[in-house]
């Protein structure tokens, strides 16, 4: 049976399971307590999720902990029509109802992304800040769809935000160990409480993660894909007045993984390289020349084992620093009107070292490096929740400087090229982002039951790209280019009406909403290396722009809650329509770069549900389904027409669902707890070009447990991908060095976890 049907029948049959629901079961004397309300922060101020009319999943310090969720990485698989596409812990491509937000990589510093992410309303404006520690995080609230008239900074497909958790005028701790396959190491901690009773109280987290993966190199036998971060937050909580708080935190990070990727190299294909340079060059392992250049078989290049990568790992380093300092003050006034002002400071570096050739030889070293100084400040004013009409407005400024760094060279193995050793092509380019944005939306009560609601946005963009490139290579169509400077300014008006409408009964409670939202991402500058053909084939009057993008969405949606509140199902359909989309092409010499493509649609549907089937079992599950496409686009390479093709990164189904389940024991009054897993990602391509679909992802989890309430004690025992299935994340075709390279995703793991509350 062709695995699309099987996939789709398999889809089918989870929603099914999740909408049969035997009614016997879900009395109250059988079942215990429904569903807690879920408060979340969406429209900006406490509502709940059930009322809030947008899309979105929500996950909690416990959901995170039983799943062993650490990072933003990991919580993909847990939300509906998103998508991660992972090459170092910071560099990834993340992708919202099939549109990838950074299309170019996040090494762009000229580009924008499409989707905010917001750690305590403090947002990262460039993307290598955007895979967070899921460390000491109260809620994470994961918003889909256009978001600009009730957030500062502008996204057009969503928005991620982390809600830490707040020291009180209690003194609480915790501690989480964690040990595991591959050599996995992980500490959390937390402690908080009262400095001055009712005025000032300090809280301190960290973490720290070690492990080697599971992947090695066939070259050196040294870990691929190794795992090095550790960092800390600091907060104080000052309510010096019952109607005044004051919340200042500074937060580090320090990463040094492993700068990887490429996966293992699977087969080799007619190439420049692989024709010339790769089989005539020194041996791949290592071995010096021996007073002659001694040419190697595929048998040598090919190593075999899913999880022996091809490459050496000595020069291949991801590295990232961060620092971030924010306060945040909330005055309420007498009528509960709440005046907020927000303002923070963010510097985040990182860098990624990795050779282009994707072999165990040096061939073609290559570095991208980026430096970030961000300062941001929101005003915010928000009227009472108890008001008939209820606003939120908002001023939002934010001064980005970006420096960035980028260079190929020819390393030590490479013979038989007329270029010295160590020529190199070397970009530096520095952009500055200055955005100013007037938001406000409001939501006016027609009736007890039915309400309307409308946002305005106006935005204000001032780039400017200081660049130059020096090229002693002279391949790939790179060129010299003297000191340039080019400057971007635009304005733009985008807005969102809608309606919402509640039904209750007393079986049960139903939010019905519609809303239709104009959505904007600014243009830009291309930061990547430069050919003559990106700049416009004129090198005395350089073209590195792009234009911004637009998209209009339609979205209906229902947000219910049946059977005296033991199941929670939630439901959207959403119809996405770009203009002037921003992706990417192949130009002459196969080096990817930003453009503004055709038009581009995205339709699909998002489910979540969660169902108490019993006191002691819950099943929880979420599907997604979307069809990303773009329209006309005949020029996406020099040999390819990718019209009616997937946008990049896209699933067009995404599942997850679990089973848990908690039985109070007699014995010490202990709870054993635990659930089943199961999460399903459909093939998505890396590229407009739609080559090498990897297959599905699909990963078994299972979690078992002991907790204690009176001890404060927790023990976790948990599997990952048990049944071993062989996940390829990425595979991809290198023309210019003449190879397919493969990824796969981790094997079979287990991770023990002992944590300690009080």
């Amino acid at each position: 049976m062709d695995h699309r049907i099987t996939e789709r029948v398999l889809c089918a049959s989870i929603v099914a399971a999740t909408l049969y629901i035997p009614i016997e079961n879900l009395h109250a004397e059988e079942t215990g307590a429904g569903i807690e309300e879920v408060v979340v922060t969406a429209t900006r101020r406490s509502e709940s999720m059930q009322e809030v009319p947008i899309a979105l999943s929500v996950f909690d310090e416990d959901d995170m902990d039983r799943q062993g969720l650490q990072t933003l990485q990991d919580l993909q698989y847990e939300v509906p029509n998103m998508t991660m596409y992972v090459v170092s812990s910071f560099a990834s491509w993340i992708n919202m109802r099939g549109v990838p937000s950074n299309p170019n990589g996040v090494f762009n510093s000229g580009t924008s992304p499409g989707l905010g992410v917001y750690v305590d309303g403090v947002v990262f404006s460039r993307q290598t800040g955007f895979n967070q520690e899921l460390s000491n995080i109260e809620r994470v609230e994961v918003l889909r769809g256009p978001q600009g008239t009730l957030f500062g900074q502008n996204t057009n497909l969503g928005v991620i935000s982390y809600t830490t958790r707040k020291p009180g005028d209690s003194l609480e701790g915790k501690i989480k160990l964690e040990a595991g396959k591959f050599d996995s190491r992980k500490v959390n901690a937390y402690v908080a409480g009262p400095l001055i009773d009712g005025v000032l109280s300090a809280g301190f987290s960290g973490f720290y993660v070690e492990g080697d993966g599971a992947d090695k190199s066939g070259y050196d036998g040294n870990p691929a894909y190794a795992e090095d971060r550790s960092g800390g937050r600091l907060q104080f909580h000052v309510t010096p007045r019952d109607n005044l708080t004051i919340d200042i935190a500074a937060n580090m990070l320090r990463d040094r993984g492993a700068g990887i990727t490429r996966g293992d190299i699977t087969e080799l294909v007619p190439g420049a390289f692989a024709s010339g340079a790769l089989f005539f060059s020194q041996n791949p392992f290592g071995t010096a020349p021996g007073g002659g250049v001694e040419p190697f078989t595929e048998d040598q290049i090919i190593i075999d084992g899913k999880h022996t990568v091809s490459t050496r790992t000595d020069f291949n380093q991801a590295t990232r620093d961060e620092f971030g300092l924010d306060a945040t003050v909330e005055y309420e006034l007498d009528n509960g009107v709440m005046l907020k002002s927000i303002t923070a400071y963010k510097d985040y570096e990182s860098e990624l070292q990795y050779d282009l050739g994707g072999t165990a030889m040096q061939m073609f070293p290559n570095l991208q490096a980026e430096g970030n100084k961000q300062f941001t400040q929101e005003f915010q004013i928000l009227s009472s929740a108890e008001d008939r009409t209820r606003y939120v407005a908002g001023v939002f400024y934010l001064d980005n400087e970006s420096e960035n760094e980028q260079y190929v060279a020819f390393g030590e193995h490479m013979y038989f090229i007329p270029v010295p050793t160590g020529a190199e092509t070397r970009l530096n380019a520095d952009l500055s982002t200055r955005s100013m944005a007037i938001f406000g939306n409001v939501t006016h009560d027609l009736t007890d039951t039915t309400s309307i609601f409308a946002g305005l946005r106006y935005s204000d963009i001032e780039k400017e790209i200081k660049v130059s490139q020096s090229d002693s290579v002279f391949i790939f169509g790179l060129i010299n280019l003297p000191n340039h400077k080019q400057k971007l300014s635009d304005d733009f008006v985008s807005w969102t009406v809608g309606v919402n409408h509640r039904i209750e009964t007393e079986a049960f409670e139903i939010n019905l909403y519609a809303k239709s939202s104009q959505g904007y991402k600014e243009g830009g500058f291309t930061t990547r290396l430069l050919s003559l053909s990106e700049i416009g084939g004129d090198i005395n009057n350089p073209n590195m722009g792009f234009d911004r993008e637009e998209v209009l969405e339609y979205e209906v949606g229902m947000k219910g809650m049946f059977f005296e509140d033991r199941l929670r199902l939630n439901l959207a359909y959403y119809d996405l329509d770009y203009k002037d989309i921003q992706t990417t092409r192949l130009d002459d010499n196969d080096f990817s770069r930003i453009t503004n493509g055709p038009s581009a649609t995205s339709k699909g549907f998002e489910l979540d549900s969660t169902y108490i089937i019993s006191q002691y079992f819950r099943l929880v599950t979420s599907v997604g389904r979307s069809e990303a496409k773009y329209g006309t686009f005949t020029n996406c390479s020099p040999t390819r027409d990718c019209s009616g093709n997937y946008l990049p990164f896209s699933s067009e189904w995404t599942v997850s669902t679990s089973l848990d389940f908690q039985y109070p024991l007699e014995i010490f009054n202990w709870t054993l707890f635990g659930g089943l897993d199961y999460n399903y990602r459909s093939p998505r391509y890396t590229n407009p070009g739609n080559v090498f679909p990897p297959s599905a992802n699909r990963f078994f989890n299972a979690q078992i447990g002991l907790r204690s309430e009176e001890t404060g004690l927790q023990l976790l025992l948990m599997g990952k991908n048990l049944r071993d299935e062989d996940n390829i994340l990425s595979e991809t075709r290198d023309n210019t060095f003449g190879h397919v390279s493969t990824r796969y995703g981790v094997p079979r793991s287990w991770t023990a976890q002992l944590t300690y509350s009080f």
